[in-house]
């Protein structure tokens, strides 16, 4: 059975040294960052190793759009040693996400996104019926809500890493809309109500060889729930070739120090700390490159003039990432201030750049920065929060020599973090899960035999399956 247009001619040079894995990526974009960057950089990265079969649903703004990698492919030829396999939405799922394609109902996505996974489910199990797949892995998009069907293909299972478990931050006494804070309420118990009642999620769980967490955070939360043992691994890294030498002036305190926050202006994010916080920094000789679009954007812009910070702040809005990266390469410190995350992307920009960060001390910030990098606050309640954030932010500007020792440190941390090793780290991961489970169950992982379901789902064998 052929899928697709792009066929490599990598499995016939494919050996036992190089695992084949069918991937599921529902968000891939060679030209976007978040969630869409951890798809590009996982498969374009792993496929020196292995020999991939891509499933994905998502390369642009809604599901279906998947014009970003066919314009690539039709641009730069086939990725060597990919597949890309779209799984293109149904007439079902598209009628489910109209309400959210048209903003009027957002989460109808979620009942959409589940007719996806099933049609995901069903491509995957024709091609481990006619094809030699070693195992699969359920890659993105991060968060646990969506198990997926495939933990119910018998086939060696990786699933991860997984976030989005632990509850979004509130600090107390924030001056927020009580609709902003009625919003992360009502997440946060629908996240706790999902973690005690989806059998799904479970089954999932309990059925994957290994499960991976992008986060400590989440690897408790994890542990503690459902009683396994999660592998802590970020979900995305820092390609080596976009490394910069250390070059920054931040010793010299003849100018004045520049800032930088990049994200979404939403309440998440939190720009509203980040300017009460640059309102309480006692030292002036400061400036903000401030990167980012959305609904708080003309808010923060009006806090900033009635703050007297308005010529301090540059308000940049939404750039080219050329131009992002440019500022970073200028900047003398990144900071960040949202109340949830997994690994925002904005932390390899900045460690690839050289910038130390000053983060609160939580989400993936807290694995990733450390002392010797960066900085990272405990927050506490809003007003705490806010004072001891300009605390450190105004000790920097003013030793600038701690800040270049940051910065040096940068140096030295992001080795830890580079996609020349990270990808060596997953293929670890696959060579590790193929032996456990030839040594469980005696046989080839990759042998093309009947599909099985596992209990729980429907079970389509052998000539059925093909029939998917």
């Amino acid at each position: 059975m052929k899928l697709g247009a792009n066929e490599s001619s990598s499995a016939s040079r494919a050996t036992a040294s190089r695992p084949k894995v069918l991937l599921l990526a529902y968000s891939i974009s060679p030209v976007r960052g978040s969630e869409y960057a951890v798809g590009w950089n996982h498969v374009s990265h792993l496929a020196e190793f292995c020999d991939l079969t891509v499933l994905y649903g998502l390369a642009g703004p809604h599901m279906g759009d998947l014009e970003e990698i066919e314009d690539h492919i039709r641009t730069h030829g086939d990725l060597a040693n990919v597949r890309f396999v779209p799984i293109r939405p149904n007439r079902l799922a598209r009628l489910l996400n109209a309400p959210n394609r048209a903003g009027v109902l957002v989460y109808t996505f979620y009942l959409a996104y589940r007719v996806w996974h099933w049609q995901a489910a069903r491509i995957a199990a024709k091609i481990i019926a006619s094809e030699q797949i070693d195992l699969i892995h359920y890659l993105c998009p991060i968060g646990y809500r969506e198990p997926s069907y495939l933990w119910a293909l018998s086939k060696p299972l990786v699933w991860g890493p997984i976030g989005a478990l632990v509850p979004t931050l509130q600090l107390k006494g924030a001056p927020r809309p009580w609709r902003a804070v009625a919003k992360v309420k009502l997440k946060n118990l629908a996240n706790r109500l999902n973690l005690a009642l989806s059998c799904r999620v479970r089954r999932a769980l309990r059925r994957a060889d290994t499960i991976v967490a992008a986060t400590s955070e989440n690897a408790d939360m994890l542990s503690t729930r459902f009683a396994v043992t999660p592998l802590l691994i970020q979900e995305n890294a820092i390609p080596d070739d976009a490394v910069r030498a250390h070059g920054k002036l931040n010793g010299a305190p003849d100018r004045p120090a520049r800032l930088i926050w990049i994200g979404s202006l939403d309440w998440r994010k939190s720009p509203d700390l980040l300017l009460d916080v640059l309102a309480a920094v006692r030292p002036r000789d400061w400036t903000l490159d401030l990167i980012g679009s959305g609904a708080l954007l003309a808010l923060a812009q009006a806090r900033a003039a009635e703050l007297g910070l308005g010529d301090r702040i540059a308000f940049h809005a939404q750039i080219p990432r050329a131009e992002v990266q440019q500022l970073l390469r200028e900047a003398d410190l990144h900071i960040i201030t949202s109340m949830g995350e997994g690994n925002p992307t904005t932390i390899w920009e900045a460690m690839a750049a050289g910038v130390p960060t000053l983060t609160l001390d939580h989400c993936g910030m807290h694995d990733v920065v450390c002392d010797v990098c960066g900085v990272r606050v405990t927050p506490t309640d809003y007003v705490g929060t806010r004072d001891s954030v300009a605390a450190e932010i105004g000790a920097l500007i003013e030793d600038r020599r701690k800040l270049s020792a940051l910065a040096e440190g940068v140096t030295i941390c992001r080795e830890r973090f580079l996609w020349s090793k990270r990808s060596r780290q997953w293929l670890g991961i696959y060579h590790g899960v193929m032996a456990r489970h030839r040594h469980t169950h005696g046989q080839s992982c990759g042998a093309a035999a009947n599909v099985g379901w596992t209990r729980g789902a429907f079970r389509p064998t052998g000539d059925l399956a093909n029939r998917l």
